[in-house]
């Protein structure tokens, strides 16, 4: 089944501003795509905002077993997507999201 790439996807300047509209800004709900070109970093907003991309700056990494690792429901349903608009950006997946979104896909 091919993957949709997002649409609602929001474009920050710095993986600083990106973590700290996570934060601060209410529109940034869990599960919330978003993208940092200047960083080469594609992540998800979350209680701590997560990279899916090799590259983090700012972000936390998606790290551990991505079988047994627990995400909160709107995250899981992100990474799939998330890391369908990194590749199709020509960015490096961090492992995690390459095996997630492989086995989820």
């Amino acid at each position: 089944m091919p993957l949709t790439l997002p649409t609602n996807v929001r474009v920050f300047r710095s993986t600083g501003a990106a973590y700290d509209a996570c934060m601060t800004d209410e529109t940034m709900t869990d599960g919330t795509i978003f993208m940092v070109p200047s960083e080469q970093v594609v992540g998800i907003a979350w209680a701590y905002p997560v990279a899916v991309t090799g590259e983090a700056g700012h972000l936390h990494r998606l790290e551990g077993d991505s079988r047994t690792t627990r995400l909160d429901p709107e995250v899981k349903q992100a990474v799939p997507a998330a890391a369908a608009l990194a590749t199709a950006l020509g960015l490096d997946l961090c492992c995690f999201a390459s095996m997630y979104a492989y086995q989820y896909s």
